[in-house]
């Protein structure tokens, strides 16, 4: 199993859900993903999540920090 982790710094643009969508293709079955926001926004996070679920990928964790970051972590079913 593998681990994969994609930082988004700053605010996220259309251009980063491509990203998102293009960097979930590296991510075998089983293997963990994680997203981190620099900018915690409720939005941004939901559609992700529902793009990392469209992809089958299950939402294993997910929420803010105190230093202002937000956490996803998914993985991937198949």
């Amino acid at each position: 199993m593998s681990e994969y982790q994609l930082q988004i710094d700053g605010r996220v643009g259309l251009s980063d859900y491509s990203n998102i969508y293009d960097y979930m293709g590296f991510v075998s079955v089983n293997d963990n993903f994680t997203i981190i926001l620099e900018e915690s926004d409720k939005e941004n996070a939901e559609i992700i999540e529902s793009l990392l679920a469209n992809c089958n990928f299950s939402i294993a964790s997910k929420g803010g920090t105190e230093d202002g970051r937000y956490y996803i972590t998914a993985l991937r079913n198949k």
